[in-house]
């Protein structure tokens, strides 16, 4: 009879801790802290003399992104970003027409661009994940928005107040050591600080992304 009660007790006991384990997920998946992403970037980088004509020209280069989370849940994340793109872009006559540029408002300075101008947009914001069908689906929408500088890097700078929007795809699970990051952006100035030009670039992103 005491035989009886024990094994009982202690099939008991098994079926409770096997299940609690089934249903305890590890802190990671449900939580993720934070993440980093590295991608490089191909697109087209327009630089616009206002009133005057455009220099676009195939752009490439890199971006990084880093970002906290503030919020998590079943199906929805997202927290604070920030994001890092260097690029470069050419065109045979931006030189040139940058030279011939007669200045809309000559209060403010003009720049000389070269063929091959670099350019950079450095931003903080906002970064959301929305998480696709089902459960075991490991794909994910992502869109993040962020403002800061955007403009030319070069000797005499041009940088504005910018604005800069991403949205893709991450697929992979938040406990995956790599998970692929694939998207589009657009990076754009949207300030006044020299009303005689204007800098865009639409461009293709892929790359890793990392949770912690």
């Amino acid at each position: 009879m005491k035989k009886s009660i024990f094994l009982s007790l202690f099939l008991i006991v098994f079926f409770f801790l096997k299940v609690k384990a089934q249903t305890t997920t590890p802190t990671l998946e449900k939580n993720p802290k934070a993440f980093i992403s590295m991608s490089v970037i191909l697109g087209r980088h327009d630089v616009v003399f206002k009133k005057f004509n455009h220099a676009a020209g195939m752009s490439f280069g890199f971006k990084i992104n880093a970002g906290i989370y503030v919020t998590n849940s079943k199906r929805y994340r997202g927290g604070l970003q920030f994001t890092l793109i260097e690029g470069a872009s050419n065109n045979k006559d931006r030189r040139r027409l940058s030279e011939e540029f007669e200045l809309i408002d000559k209060d403010f300075d003009k720049h000389i661009i070269y063929k091959f101008a670099m350019f950079r947009s450095s931003n903080i914001g906002w970064f959301s994940e929305l998480k696709l069908g089902q459960e075991k689906n490991n794909i994910a929408l992502f869109h993040q928005v962020g403002f800061g500088i955007f403009g030319l890097t070069e000797n005499n700078p041009l940088f504005n107040f910018g604005m800069h929007n991403s949205l893709g795809v991450i697929t992979g699970d938040f406990t995956d050591n790599f998970r692929l990051k694939v998207g589009l952006l657009h990076d754009t100035m949207i300030g006044t600080g020299n009303p005689n030009y204007g800098v865009n670039n639409f461009g293709f992103s892929i790359g890793g992304m990392k949770n912690f």
